[in-house]
């Protein structure tokens, strides 16, 4: 037996139809969503945490240059290189990964 899907999608305004379902975007773009980006991570023994004071430098896995990883709702969707905005840090993304 043959079990064929017709699944065919069409993008109308703010709206995408398929054959199962229609999404009216409208609806859902006053949502939030959480957007972390990961300059880089270490490890350290607790004794070392335990040393930590201001001042103290933390050596991140990440070198000068390497992009950093962009989260939508912990789920990888971009990385970027940082750049700087009315003097304040931001991201200018170099790949959305799908």
């Amino acid at each position: 037996m043959s079990n064929n899907i017709n699944n065919t999608q069409e993008t109308l305004g703010d709206t995408i139809v398929n054959d199962n379902m229609q999404i009216d975007f409208n609806s859902i773009k006053d949502i939030n969503v959480d957007i972390t980006v990961n300059i880089g991570k270490t490890k350290m023994t607790v004794s070392e945490l335990l040393k930590l004071r201001n001042g103290c430098i933390l050596k991140l896995d990440k070198t000068v240059g390497e992009s950093l990883e962009v989260f939508i709702n912990n789920k990888l969707v971009a990385k970027g290189d940082i750049v700087v905005v009315d003097n304040q840090i931001g991201v200018i993304l170099t790949e959305i990964i799908k």
